[in-house]
């Protein structure tokens, strides 16, 4: 019995099945007479049983409510993941913290803040400045995927759950004659499982989606086919892009910062028949790859060769026609102390002056009429890439508009939807882009959005914290630097020019 179970045990339980299902007339007739004996025999015995308890009044079930957080510690890839009994949680250096965090230096900081569930949501509350997904704040509703900054360790916000707990109950009464008849069915059952299972299990890929603790990411994330693909020309390092009029350039520092920061624009316009080229800085090679990523850590020119190949994955669903690798240097981030000012990442990159006279030279040669760009002054330490690429991308524009260029007649950049204001001051300008389907253009730039995410296995900040977030939003926000139609930005990715 025990070599049956351990060796063989779903071979012999899917013959036994095979062999139970051929039987015909007497034997599905006699199977069928047990099944219901033991039913009745059991529902009789259990009844006689718990008669006196039944007219026992019972316990209520009692109610948990627990707080979901992951602590990212600055060695590379460490995080501990803590579900804190609620509704009130207290973090930081005090003795009576329910989340123990590290002391900061030179005092700055508060010794503790707190995270408290109400009627109306999750609310961060500290008595001094923290930053919350790179803004400064005392008092935030909190949303899944945000950030607490605390020096250099990072406090993600996954979310709540309740548990309810049941009081005890006696143990029902099992007759002992019905364990074979049992023994039985199960063998029945667990065959039939494992018959019906087999043609699933043997016509799975490696795109399976496996459910998670996000079961909203899983639902997202299901292949649909509706949508054509848009495989993007790509343009190594070196090599000489054969010019051509397009309407948008997407510049961006890192292999998914793309699809987290433009997807939804960028679905939106590409299905109105808009040439969108996406020039990437660097190939991503520093990047911390999630811990469940399949197979061992690959070194740095690996994790470039993947990230490269999930991007032109990501811009094929987003319709992206052509996709420029400059090939720059990823630098490392895990704390703060490896943070770098935009002079220093200039010099790593060749110089102030060589990259501008290249990045000049891509925008005059594709002509494009709207230009997307990260922000120049962020305020999250990890982005000081991004706020290079910001920082060159304004320059290299005031330059061209002083040769007189007017082909440029607006330039974006985007706002992160769960806020529209930095520093606590509003932007001048806003642009929202709505993510939901409508009847005129019959697709959701949101599930276009997902799609491309979710193609970045390699990366959790776009595959579960962007992809969450993603789907809590209707919006993406732009501020605008610069907007020269007489139509708004919503119209013009209506195709209403």
């Amino acid at each position: 019995m025990i070599k049956f179970l351990s060796g063989n045990m779903f071979r012999e339980l899917s013959f036994l099945t095979q062999e139970l299902l051929n039987l015909r007339g007497i034997l599905v007739a006699a199977l069928l007479g047990l099944i219901a004996l033991l039913l009745i025999a059991f529902a009789v015995s259990r009844y006689y049983q718990n008669r006196s308890s039944l007219e026992e009044p019972h316990p209520q079930p009692q109610m948990f409510h627990y707080l979901d957080l992951i602590l990212l510690s600055p060695e590379k890839g460490k995080q501990q993941e803590f579900s804190l009994p609620g509704p009130k949680i207290i973090a930081g250096t005090v003795q009576d913290a329910d989340l123990k965090l590290r002391k900061q230096k030179g005092n700055t900081r508060p010794e503790k803040f707190s995270i408290e569930t109400r009627e109306t949501g999750v609310f961060f509350s500290s008595p001094d400045f923290l930053l919350i997904n790179g803004v400064a704040a005392k008092h935030k509703k909190l949303s899944p995927g945000s950030r607490i900054a605390w020096g250099s360790e990072r406090i993600l916000f996954k979310g709540t759950h309740n548990v309810i707990v049941y009081p005890k109950k006696k143990p029902d009464f099992l007759p002992t004659y019905s364990l074979p008849i049992f023994a039985v069915l199960l063998t029945l059952v667990a065959g039939l499982a494992l018959q019906s299972l087999s043609g699933t299990i043997e016509s799975e890929t490696s795109n399976t989606v496996t459910k998670t603790a996000y079961p909203a990411l899983y639902d997202a994330a299901k292949e649909f086919g509706s949508l054509p693909l848009l495989k993007p020309h790509m343009i190594g390092p070196g090599e000489t892009p054969e010019y051509f009029d397009a309407d948008i350039m997407c510049i961006h520092a890192h292999p998914d910062d793309e699809s987290i920061d433009f997807g939804g624009f960028t679905a939106k316009a590409s299905r109105q028949g808009k040439k969108i080229i996406t020039v990437l800085f660097t190939d991503g090679e520093s990047g911390v790859v999630r811990s469940d990523f399949p197979g061992q850590y690959p070194s740095p020119p690996e994790l470039a060769e993947i990230r490269v190949g999930e991007t032109e994955k990501a811009l094929s669903h987003l319709g992206v026609v052509e996709y420029l690798r400059l090939g720059l240097k990823n630098h490392p981030y895990s704390s703060n102390t490896q943070v770098l000012s935009i002079e220093e990442v200039l010099d790593a990159w060749g110089g102030e002056a060589g990259l501008i006279t290249k990045l000049t030279e891509l925008i005059r040669g594709y002509s494009p009429s709207v230009i997307l760009s990260p922000k120049n002054d962020s305020e999250a330490y990890e982005h000081f890439e991004h706020k290079t690429v910001g920082y060159l991308v304004n320059k290299a524009i005031d330059q061209l508009m002083e040769e007189g260029q007017s082909f440029i007649k607006g330039h974006l950049i985007p706002v992160d939807s769960l806020r529209d204001t930095i520093g606590g001051e509003p932007y001048p300008a806003i642009a929202a882009i709505s993510m939901m389907e409508t009847a005129v253009t019959g697709f959701s730039p949101k599930r276009i959005k997902a799609q491309a995410l979710r193609q970045y296995r390699t990366q959790k900040d776009a595959s579960i914290i962007a992809l969450a977030h993603t789907l809590d939003v209707q919006y993406e926000y732009y501020s605008i630097e610069l907007w020269n139609y007489p139509i708004t930005v919503e119209e013009y990715l209506s195709g209403n020019e």
